[in-house]
């Protein structure tokens, strides 16, 4: 259930990183020039310079995040693969590998009863934590 969890968690991260990158880009271009005729201080340069720097930390740490939500997703797909059942497949595939939301689920998948569906969930992630198979395969997870 952790390592599901995880992947929420990780593109959770991930949008706050876009919306921070976002908002700098934008920092970056309210930036006015400076007309040739005057003196270029000093400090305004830093300033786009320090934009500039700002811009590619967080393209990294974003790249950083996109590197360890795919490796967090290969782990949980290793797990995901001993559901035996479709249905629980597609809910659990849907709700922590695609983000969507329990209206999105119920409607590609034609259910009425969202809690149904996040009950369903609930019992399908205990399943796979409790099979021998599970067990084994968190050892490989734990290295993580």
């Amino acid at each position: 259930k952790e390592l599901f969890e995880s992947i929420v968690n990780y593109r959770y991260k991930l949008e706050a990183l876009a919306e921070e990158l976002k908002e700098a880009q934008h920092s970056l271009t309210s930036v006015k020039a400076v007309p040739l005729k005057e003196r270029v201080q000093t400090s305004s340069q830093l300033d786009v310079s320090e934009l500039l720097a700002q811009l590619e930390q967080y393209r990294f740490k974003i790249l950083q995040a996109q590197i360890d939500l795919i490796k967090r997703k290969n782990k949980a797909f290793e797990v995901l693969n001993y559901e035996t059942d479709n249905l629980n497949y597609a809910i659990l595939l849907k709700w922590y590998f695609q983000g969507k939301s329990w209206d999105e689920i119920a409607h590609e998948l034609g259910e009425r009863d969202r809690s149904a569906l996040s009950e369903r969930k609930n019992k399908a992630v205990e399943q796979l934590n409790t099979t021998k198979t599970h067990k084994n395969l968190h050892q490989v997870c734990d290295i993580m």
